[in-house]
């Protein structure tokens, strides 16, 4: 049976670095009829993923992170200051014994991970369909975000 593999690092946003996850990307997509139902179909077959690479976070998370006596996780500011809003640039206040290194290789471990989805009679058409509208777009990219497209569309055209 022929598989799509992505690695969970195009399925997980990198706002920060300006970078969009492929469910994003395909969302923000201007499309009309069959190709955004299939996008939407997509999608779908992603949320689990999702879920599970969210879920992972919050675990990491609650190893890790230091939290106030109402059970809040703290975060560092851009200023050093410590505040219970994980904003823009703050970071996770690491506990004692444990580094922020640590976390960040355990997460970026799991986020090299791969995701396969089987092309199966009832997925094949999305699939396909999506596939299309990966390696055909006419949008442009540039720095990290090419990239992204680039590995998006070595995924797909290791399927045909």
């Amino acid at each position: 049976m022929k598989k799509l593999v992505l690695k969970n690092k195009f399925l997980w946003p990198m706002t920060s670095l300006g970078v969009m996850d492929l469910a994003s990307w395909l969302a923000n997509l201007n499309l009309v009829g069959k190709k955004s139902r299939l996008r939407t179909r997509f999608i779908l077959l992603l949320r689990t993923r999702l879920e599970e690479i969210a879920s992972e976070r919050k675990r990491l998370f609650e190893d890790y992170g230091e939290k106030n006596k109402d059970g809040k996780f703290i975060y560092i500011n851009k200023d050093g200051e410590e505040t219970t809003k994980p904003e823009n640039e703050a970071r996770l206040k690491i506990k004692d014994g444990k580094t922020e290194e640590q976390l960040d290789k355990e997460f970026n471990d799991y986020l090299e991970e791969d995701f396969v989805i089987d092309v199966s009679p009832q997925s094949e058409e999305t699939i396909y369909g999506v596939s299309e509208i990966v390696l055909n777009t006419e949008e442009k990219f540039f720095g990290l975000m090419a990239d992204n497209y680039d590995k998006w569309c070595e995924a797909f055209e290791k399927i045909q």
